[in-house]
């Protein structure tokens, strides 16, 4: 499981790059995840409606993996984004994200996913 858990954080990743993230989310997490951003609890729709305009823009890259920790279901991520401002500044921001894995008959998904920037 493992390896479906690499792949599919590379994947995230990816998607959120090219600014595909609402439609991988779909594909990604369970219909029923329990979603956090910065403790805010929310469903993945509301995650969606939440970062669209980050997404739509591409205002936010995630420059940079530092860690992927995978232990059993659970996936821990370290990883930098990169936010430009309307003005052109560049700011980078840490970021970690806790996700806990589900196997379906889909593939794997996520049913847990909290996300702390800035620690």
């Amino acid at each position: 499981m493992a390896k479906e858990i690499k792949s599919a954080v590379l994947q995230e990743f990816e998607a959120w790059n090219n600014g595909t993230w609402s439609d991988w989310a779909d594909q990604y997490c369970t219909p029923d995840v329990e979603y956090s951003l910065e403790n805010a609890e929310m469903t993945v729709d509301e995650a969606k409606t939440a970062v669209s305009g980050m997404i739509s823009d591409l205002n936010v890259q995630r420059v940079r993996l530092e860690n992927l920790i995978v232990s059993e279901d659970w996936a821990g991520v370290h990883y930098w984004n990169v936010i430009t401002d309307e003005d052109g500044v560049r700011t980078p921001m840490d970021t970690m994200t806790f996700m806990h894995f589900v196997d379906t008959d889909e593939g794997i998904k996520v049913d847990i996913c909290s996300v702390y920037q800035g620690f």
